[in-house]
Formats: structure tokens, sequence, C-alpha cells
């Protein structure tokens, strides 16, 4: 009820005022990349187009880029690029992949262009790898502690999968995801006002399955000792096992994320909690973009994983 009380005088209080806005829309197309480079086995590529307001893209091939062209380099040399036409492992139909990890450290730099679409290029360094840390994993729990280096900022991601492994001679195995938990803190205002985001993401841009991953920055522990936490819940289903029985086993992923990484991140989850905007009380929240002469963003992140082990 207080709640509502405060709201209702917030519009009363904003009755009176006017508010002109300048809408510019956008007049020509541009290119949107989205792509997290790191030491996964394989890197994904995502290139779409946009349309301006008023144009009816081609539905069948609205989503599909098949004749960009595409140059990914590292450490400035090019690596060759591949279309995938259809669905391959964990790259999905219509995007673009590289082969073979990128190592720490190293610069990556993406150019595309379609058609008479405008160039658009992007750059990011790849982080150094996690730091030694003590993992702790039970059920419905994971906690890291690390010792967070002092000289520069770095952004840290957590994530939990699991794998079902069939008891007979099948050779059955199901990999499946866990999804955090959020805390019990209420959001209501114009932004993030919580210490960690979690990311929602297509899986294979952060080479991890299709649950989310949940970010830090050390801006509040920078230099000092920090034990990174949260709750999670599997996405294994009674369904999923039916007609075997199964050993089921989990382990933890370790990231260190670019600062593109983690600003896109960020702005995603400003966005989705900027509820006042969403009543017209707040200037809307803008998406992070390093994309040069388009939108998206080009991440990138290093990647530990712990070992397997069954909880008790």
């Amino acid at each position: 009820m207080r709640r509502l009380l405060h709201c209702l005088s917030a519009i009363l209080l904003m009755s009176s005022c006017e508010t002109v806005f300048d809408i510019n829309p956008q007049t020509s197309p541009k290119l949107y990349l989205q792509c997290f480079a790191g030491t996964g086995d394989v890197n994904v590529i995502q290139l779409f187009r946009t349309y301006p307001i008023g144009e009816n893209p081609d539905t069948e091939n609205a989503f599909f880029l098949e004749d960009a062209e595409i140059e990914l380099m590292i450490d400035g040399t090019r690596k060759e690029v591949h279309y995938a036409s259809e669905t391959n492992g964990i790259v999905p139909a219509g995007c673009w992949y590289v082969n073979g990890t990128v190592d720490s450290g190293a610069e990556v730099e993406i150019k595309a262009s379609y058609g008479d679409i405008p160039q658009i290029k992007a750059s990011t360094i790849v982080p150094e790898e996690f730091p030694p840390c003590n993992v702790s994993l039970s059920d419905g729990f994971v906690s890291v502690t690390l010792n967070d280096m002092e000289s520069c900022t770095d952004f840290y991601g957590l994530a939990v999968e699991g794998e079902a492994r069939a008891l007979d001679d099948s050779g059955l195995m199901i990999p499946f995801d866990c999804m955090s938990i959020s805390d019990d803190v209420e959001l209501w205002g114009t932004g993030t006002a919580r210490e960690y985001v979690d990311l929602n993401f297509n899986g294979w841009a952060t080479y991890a399955g299709y649950g989310n991953l949940r970010l830090w920055s050390d801006k509040s522990f920078n230099g000092q000792t920090k034990t990174l936490a949260f709750r999670w819940s599997s996405m294994l289903f009674p369904g999923h096992l039916e007609g075997h029985e199964w050993d089921i086993f989990y382990r933890v992923r370790l990231y260190k994320v670019s600062p593109e990484f983690w600003n896109y991140a960020l702005s995603r989850d400003n966005i989705a909690n900027n509820h006042l905007a969403y009543i017209g009380l707040a200037p809307s929240s803008n998406s992070y973009s390093n994309v040069k002469g388009g939108l998206g963003v080009l991440g990138s992140y290093s990647l530990r994983v712990s070992g397997w082990q069954e909880l008790e």
C-alpha cells in the first residue's frame, strides 16, 4: 500500500509537467554484431541488420546474412571464418564461427560488411585467466573464494552446469544447465542496485549452456580476499531421466570477462530493472555498444572449470 501511495504522489506531482521528446527514427539500415571471443573451443559470431521504421523486411532472409563479409583478426593474424547454414553443435544456424581457442591477453578485432550497409568494426582484449581459488559446491549453493589483484579492475563470472550419465551400457549423457536464484532484494528504481548482475544469454556466446551467468565487478573489493556465492537450481527435470538409471554430476564454470562484456551485461540489467521508465517517471536506459559504425558488442572472456562431482 505504501508503494502505491508513493507512486500516486509522484504522478500527481508531475502531472503539471510537460516534456517534449525529439524522436529521430532510423532512416538507414545498420549492422548489429554480437560476439564474445574467448578460451572455449569454438568462437561464435552473430551478425544481423536493422530495418528502418516502416520498411518491411524480407521474412525469409531477414535474420540470415550469408553473403556478409566478416574478417576476424587475432593479434593481427587473420583467421578463417565459417558460416553455419544449419545448427552445428553449439553454433546456431545463420551464425559464423572460428574453430580454436583465443589465448588470454590476445587482441581480437572484427570487421563486417553487408551490401551497401556501412562497415562496422570492433575490438577487445581477452582477459587473464580466473585466479587461483577455493570452490565449494553443494546442493543448491556455490561459493568461490579468491584473492583479487589490486593493480587493475577485474570482472568475474560463475555458472553451474550438470551432466546426467546413464548407469547402463548405452553411454547416454545428458548435459543440463542450472539457474542462479536472485537474492531476496526488492528492486524498484532506475537501474541495478545490487553487487552482482545476472545475464540470461544464448549459451553458445559464453560457451556455457542456456542457464544464466552471474557476474561481479571487483569495484567494491579490489585487492581483497572475496567470496562470490549464490543459490542455484537445476534445470534437469524428471521427464528427462525416464527409461534409465543415472548418476548426476555437477561442476562450476569460472569466468573473467572483459570490460565490454561487463558493460553490456550491466546495461541489459539496468534496462530490465528500470521500472520507473516503464511508467514514464524516468529516462529509458540505453544498451551498451562498442561497435563502431553499427550496433551490438564485441567482448571476450577466459574460462576455467572445476572438476565434476556428485552431490550428496
